[in-house]
Parts: C-alpha cells; sequence; structure tokens
C-alpha cells in the first residue's frame, strides 16, 4: 500500500460547506504560510450548501493523486467523513484534537482529514492539522491493517486468514509485533499507574526501600509505606 511521507506533502486539498466555510478560509492561509500548495475545492460562499458535494471532490483530489492529503470541514466533520469514505482509496478520518489526529496517522494511514467548524476553535484546529500532516504511518503492523481496510473496500479480504489470525489471538496465540516505541508507552503507562498509588520504581543499584543490592527491581513506596515495611522487617528479625 502506498503512502506519502510528511516530508513530500506539497499539495493540500481543502473543502468545505458553508458550516465549514470560515474554518477553512483560516487554514487556507495558515497552510500557504507553512508553503503548502492549496487546491480549494470550495464552498467559496456562506450559502448553503451540501457537504457531500465538497466531501467528494476533496477525496477525489486525492484518491486520484493529484493531492497527496486532503482537509475537509463541515459543522462537525462527521458527514464528510462519510462521504469522504465513500470514495475508493480514501481513509477520511474526523480528529477532534491533537491525539485523535496522531493516532488516525500513525495507526490507521488517514489520507483525508475531517474537521467540525462549528466545535473546534482556529487555534486547536491548526494544532491539529499540523500534528496531522506531521505524522507518518511507518509500522509494518499499521501498514498492513490500514491495507486491510482497502481489502474490505475492494471485496477481496481473504476472510479464512483473518478468521484464523482471530481464533490464534482468542486461544492465546503469541503476537510478536511490539516494537520499541510500543514497550517504552507500556513502560511509561506502568510507571504512571504506579506514581498514583504512591509507588515509584526504585534506581539501579542499592534499593532505597530495603537497603538491598536488588537492582532495582523492588518497587518503593511513599514514606509512609516505606516505614510500615521496615516496621514489619524488624518485627520478623526479632
Amino acid at each position: 500500500m502506498s503512502t506519502v511521507p510528511s516530508s513530500q506533502i506539497k499539495t493540500i486539498a481543502l473543502g468545505s460547506d458553508h458550516g465549514g466555510f470560515e474554518l477553512k478560509e483560516q487554514l487556507k492561509s495558515y497552510l500557504q504560510q507553512k508553503g503548502y500548495t492549496v487546491d480549494d475545492a470550495g464552498t467559496y460562499k456562506t450559502i448553503s450548501v451540501d457537504y457531500p458535494l465538497f466531501a467528494y471532490k476533496v477525496a477525489q483530489k486525492v484518491a486520484s493523486g493529484e493531492c497527496q492529503r486532503g482537509i475537509v470541514v463541515d459543522g462537525a466533520g462527521i458527514g464528510s467523513c462519510m462521504a469522504a469514505n465513500k470514495v475508493p482509496g480514501i481513509r477520511a478520518a474526523m480528529c477532534y484534537d491533537v491525539t485523535t489526529a496522531v493516532n488516525s496517522r500513525e495507526h490507521n494511514n488517514a489520507n483525508v482529514l475531517t474537521l467540525g467548524g462549528k466545535l473546534i476553535e482556529p487555534e486547536l484546529a491548526k494544532q491539529i492539522v499540523d500534528a496531522w500532516l506531521a505524522t507518518d504511518c511507518t509500522e509494518d503492523r499499521h501498514l498492513r491493517r490500514a491495507g486491510q481496510i482497502l481489502q474490505i473496500e475492494k471485496g477481496f479480504l481473504d476472510e479464512k486468514k483473518s478468521a484464523s489470525a482471530v481464533k490464534s489471538n482468542s486461544s492465546g496465540g503469541e503476537v510478536n509485533e511490539l516494537s520499541n516505541t510500543d514497550l517504552e508507552q507500556i513502560v511509561q503507562q506502568i510507571t504512571q499507574m504506579l506514581k498514583t498509588q504512591g509507588v515509584s520504581i526504585g534506581s539501579m543499584g542499592v534499593c532505597t526501600c530495603c537497603g538491598d543490592s536488588c537492582g532495582g527491581h523492588c518497587a518503593v513506596r511513599s514514606e509512609g509505606s516505606t516505614a510500615r515495611l521496615h516496621q514489619e522487617r524488624e518485627g520478623e528479625s526479632r
């Protein structure tokens, strides 16, 4: 499955209905200032129009390769996302913050972004666009899964292979596809969970909790908990 790296994005298709017109115009100027070529698919006025037509125009420009990415703005961002995803080759994502923008690119290789012009402030919209344009989908497993979306679209997803994968997963089969980034994120999440419970991870060397050279694998609890632990140990030694 082909994917355009963020460093190679030059032309962006941009469209909106009347509900997203104001934000579209602000994003247009913003993107041009950042050096992008903006292909404005309309609308060009605040007169009421039908959002599917403009979502379709943007999606077509991306699917044909005329533009590397597309952005569509309507009142809520939902309808344009639905319409754009009807165009073969499009993976449109409605994003409402930076986290969803990054996720839609990193995990789903989204090539069209939809925004809610009536729900998102201009400054946040710019942050979302920046994050979305700067993030690449590079992990093999994410590219494989995004490719499966297109296989569903074309009607030839290997159902037997998919069923086998689901069965293997449900039966406890190993999935050895965690990257170093994934592992680091897991460590950060576990560390944060421990901290919220008054627990931190001891540094390598002499344990700050028990004084032994445990290699830092001992959990160090909060000051009160540590004191109780030492009291219990003193009682055991008597």
